[in-house]
């Protein structure tokens, strides 16, 4: 032709093939695929999320469905799809697209609403995120809670709940046990009816009250904060101890025993800021504190920081790519004047790091490194010893050093062979070694058997002699070690003692009304030691 031609596109692809042919007679054909987007589309073309967190299967514009699976420390996510057409809309779970979305501790179920340019049509993207199992131990603080949320099988709270379809009263599981359970028969575990087609129910509503829930865990620290003025708090003990051991360490340098008990301060100090979260307001907190508006901008990073995958306490350079993220990503959304915002934080952040001089703290400057320095001068002054060696060991073992963990920790052994924390640790660190444990795998297993074997029974111990306690008040107040199956008539009530009574300093107990009367005395150990003395002392009316 004549090498202009108008060409009709219609929705969709569109192929157009183009001749050409040079003046010696040679053509050569080449091929434009066009693609029309149609008003009425409703597809995405593509669709991520912040974080590494990846969706199975890849995305696809004709795939509806995903699932994703989210490390356990992560408590948000935001969800970034891509539209071809900037007139078209899109929202996840009727929300803004921009705003995070909390997750739940199992399964959080985003429907991703994707409305065409015209609004004739619309199309939802579903995707489940299912985050990993919590390692801690967690029992609810309500008792209604703690039977409702329970999974019959563990007899543990509910992880990704799973309800059977059919079931009447309704059986709910855990997705792991339940799956396990099923592999090979198709029954209901509690009832042993014959599973449906599509039996499996999951359970996103519960999974959010779940997560709703108060709970307490025995590992770690998870309540307020707790904030004290200089000098109540127990880091000020704490820092206390560290600068006399420091002083006494300046009289006596060669004393091994002071440098290893300031290492023990120096530890216990970050155990207690990082685990129980004590703080304590210095005068630098405090000017830092008249400002709300850098605290307010902390915060916002801190925020941030978690939308872009840093948890915790993130460093210096984490924030400042977390910020340039955000900054990038608001740009490329349209959103300037947010991202103007962002940038101001990025320099104001940036400029406050210079200021302070604490830019990228090293890892040497950290309490657990000092309290090792601390144990390894104690060690270098007595290398005999098996605490010194046990202490080195353990934190050259918390730091990846594995070969020379295991050096002082098999010294350790050597010298104090009955140790279940030394052994403990020797298995560990057996089994972290570069090459694995090898021939030495039989040995480390031992080890870490005999190790959690102590400490097991250690709590058993504890937890007998707490319970015989409580029977001995009992018995002691009512005359009976148990409830009686009918309960107490009348109820044991519990009365306290005059303090100016001569009789005051120790229990007494009415047996025919169950009524126990406390004494009041000057502190607890003179409390317990009386009335481990009276109980321990009169059970059984004297006929025992």
């Amino acid at each position: 032709g004549d090498g202009s031609k108008v060409i009709d596109l219609k929705d969709g692809e569109n192929l157009i093939n183009i001749e050409v042919t040079a003046e010696d007679g040679t053509a050569k054909k080449y091929m434009i695929e066009v693609t029309k987007l149609s008003a009425s589309s409703a597809l995405l073309t593509d669709l991520k999320i912040t974080g590494v967190l990846n969706l199975v299967p890849p995305f696809a514009s004709n795939v509806y469905e995903y699932s994703c699976t989210a490390p356990f420390f992560l408590n948000t996510v935001i969800l970034q799809p891509t539209l071809p057409d900037k007139n078209m809309k899109v929202c996840v779970n009727d929300s803004d697209v921009a705003e995070p979305v909390l997750l739940n501790v199992g399964d959080t179920l985003l429907n991703v609403k994707v409305s065409s340019a015209d609004g004739t049509k619309a199309q939802v993207y579903v995707v489940v995120i299912s985050r990993m199992q919590l390692p801690h131990l967690v029992s609810f603080n309500d008792i209604k809670d703690q039977v409702e949320f329970e999974c019959p099988v563990s007899l543990t709270a509910l992880y990704r709940p799973v309800s059977i379809n059919g079931s009447d009263p309704k059986h709910t599981f855990s997705a792991p046990y339940i799956e396990l359970l099923t592999r090979r028969s198709k029954v209901d575990p509690l009832d042993e009816q014959p599973l449906r087609k599509n039996w499996r129910n999951p359970e996103y509503d519960l999974d959010k009250r779940i997560s709703a829930a108060s709970v307490r865990c025995c590992y770690a620290y998870r309540g307020d904060i707790p904030h004290y003025d200089e000098g109540s708090s127990p880091l000020d003990a704490l820092h206390q101890v560290a600068v006399e051991y420091a002083s006494a360490i300046k009289l006596k340098p060669r004393d091994p025993k002071l440098h290893f008990l300031l290492g023990l301060a120096i530890e216990e100090q970050y155990y207690a800021s990082e685990i129980y979260g004590l703080k304590k307001r210095t005068e630098e907190d405090a000017q830092e504190l008249s400002s709300a508006k850098a605290a307010g901008r902390e915060d916002e990073i801190l925020a941030i920081c978690k939308l872009h995958g840093f948890q915790g306490k993130p460093t210096l350079e984490n924030q400042l790519q977390a910020l340039d993220a955000e900054f990038h990503q608001l740009k490329d959304q349209g959103q300037s004047g947010r991202a103007d915002y962002i940038q101001t934080l990025l320099i104001w952040k940036s400029k406050k790091a210079g200021k302070d001089g604490r830019a990228g703290v090293l890892d040497e400057e950290s309490p657990l490194h000092q309290a090792l320095l601390k144990y390894l001068d104690a060690w270098s002054l007595n290398p005999d010893n098996w605490q010194y060696n046990f202490h080195v060991g353990r934190l050259f073992l918390l730091q990846g050093k594995s070969e020379v963990a295991q050096q002082h920790l098999q010294t350790s052994l050597a010298l104090r062979p009955a140790s279940p924390a030394t052994r403990f640790y020797t298995g560990l660190a057996l089994l972290e070694q570069k090459e694995g444990p090898g021939q030495r795998a039989q040995e480390a297993v031992m080890y870490l058997q005999e190790g959690l074997e102590e400490l097991i029974t250690q709590q058993f111990n504890a937890a007998s002699e707490d319970t015989e306690s409580l029977e001995c008040i009992l018995a002691f107040a009512t005359g009976s070690s148990t409830v009686p199956p009918v309960g107490f008539c009348p109820e044991p009530s519990l009365e306290f003692l005059h303090p100016q009574d001569v009789a005051a300093k120790f229990p007494i107990a009415n047996t025919c009304v169950n009524c126990l009367c406390l004494p009041f005395l000057d502190n607890y150990e003179n409390f317990k030691t009386n009335m481990d003395f009276a109980i321990c002392n009169t059970q059984g009316f004297g006929i025992e």
